[in-house]
């Protein structure tokens, strides 16, 4: 498949649940108010980040098994599938035990829910460590179905994870009354019925059958190889991302922290089309790194060139209309609470959007060590910085923190694909 079809079922993916969001989003906010949603999203990134205890293993084996088509070598091929599938779910078990380590001290001392909402935040973070082993397995699935470069397959699964995600918690809320174990009980279902989906698909492109063999080492060791980089920068990048609303929690509550959230996740849906190009790269850029530098160096030019063009007319519109957005979307306490933070992560989000084409082609050629010592960098930077401009300028600061590490992030992998490419 092209790489256009690839982009254009990437964007459907994630576009598809965005407008679903889009709609149910002030609804769920109304039937269980605000504080209910700040810890209902929290627990929403919770999840999407315990899930990224695969350690790398998933875009690792969208890697290699795309290498091994290549090659032909459909019995390694086999070995690596198997070997990866299964450490996706001993490091997906782990995830969800630490999960459960946490939960306690997470809901009664660091996330300053109110009184009355300590317990049910406890219990709801115990219902969600069930959901990371399910996570991890399901993210090993994902990349072997993009290792065979069936981005349609792939994106219509992503599509029914999303729809599902905002309508199994809008069907709860119509059908019993605002429980925020319930909402997060339907999340759970969404990630079992994700993953037999997954299963059914995978098993028909490779047969599973011999799950129960022992793990192969030499596959083990490729894997790792790949994914050991890949890992810190699947935990820090993420960890930038969500670190600044538990960090808000603590500090001004859950209630509060929903002024940020909710323009935090519109923005932050900005990347499904920068993602959608960079994700039907990768397995084309790594084709193709050790064969033609020309033609890589052209794809990633042409690549480059339309993403900052196309990114910088949808966030100047977005900035010049955002009283509006904001207002007949959410309503007028959104608008007066979010506007100017939802102005900023925009410039933010400009960066953070270009910076997916060089940093998937540094991923593709081998460079996964290089990318994850970058983000560990960022990482010791951002942090102090987010709490010194928390403290001045409240969730204002956190928005103005997450732009400079986003300006930041784009200027290092972008000098450093100058270097690797060698063009001016």
């Amino acid at each position: 498949m092209s790489i256009k079809k690839n982009t254009f079922w990437n964007f459907v993916g994630a576009g598809v649940p965005i407008i679903l969001g889009f709609l149910t989003i002030p609804y769920i906010i109304n039937k269980i108010g605000i504080e209910r949603f700040g810890i209902l999203s929290l627990i929403w990134a919770l999840i999407g980040y315990f899930g990224l205890f695969d350690f790398g293993l998933g875009r690792a084996l969208t890697q290699q098994v795309s290498l091994a088509r290549k090659k032909d070598q459909n019995v390694e091929m086999t070995s690596v599938i198997i070997s990866g599938l299964r450490l996706t779910i001993y490091l997906g078990i782990i995830g969800g035990f630490i999960l459960l380590l946490f939960a306690k001290p997470l809901a009664y001392n660091f996330l300053n829910v109110s009184e009355s909402m300590k317990y049910s935040t406890y219990i709801s973070l115990l219902i969600s460590a069930v959901g990371i082993p399910l996570t991890t397995l399901t993210s090993g699935l994902k990349g072997i179905i993009e290792g065979f470069e069936d981005f349609k397959t792939s994106n219509l699964l992503k599509v029914i994870l999303g729809v599902l995600n905002f309508l199994f918690p809008t069907l709860s809320l119509i059908f019993f009354k605002p429980n925020l174990e319930l909402l997060v009980i339907s999340l759970i279902l969404t990630r079992v019925l994700l993953l037999i989906m997954h299963i059914i698909y995978v098993n028909k492109k490779v047969k599973l059958r011999n799950f129960r063999t022992e793990i192969n080492n030499s596959a083990s060791k490729i894997l790792f190889k790949t994914g050991a980089w890949m890992t810190v920068t699947n935990i820090i990048g993420p960890l930038m991302v969500i670190s600044d609303r538990f960090i808000l929690s603590t500090k001004i509550g859950a209630k509060m922290v929903a002024f940020y959230t909710v323009p935090f996740d519109l923005v932050i849906k900005l990347l499904i089309i920068p993602t959608a190009l960079s994700s039907a790269l990768f397995p084309r850029f790594s084709g193709i790194s050790g064969i033609d530098k020309i033609e890589l160096k052209r794809l990633y030019k042409k690549s480059f060139n339309i993403t900052s063009l196309f990114m910088s007319l949808i966030i100047l519109i977005l900035i010049l209309f955002s009283h509006f957005i904001l207002k007949i979307w959410l309503g007028t306490e959104f608008d007066i609470n979010s506007n100017m933070t939802f102005r900023i992560l925009l410039i933010g989000m400009f960066f953070n959007c270009i910076t997916q084409i060089p940093f998937s082609l540094l991923q593709a050629i081998g460079n996964v060590k290089t990318t994850a010592i970058i983000h560990l960098v960022e990482f010791i930077i951002y942090i102090p910085i987010l709490f010194l401009m928390l403290e001045r300028f409240g969730f204002i600061g956190a928005s103005i923190s997450w732009t400079i590490r986003a300006i930041l992030d784009f200027i290092l992998m972008y000098t450093l694909n100058k270097k690797k490419l060698n063009y001016e």
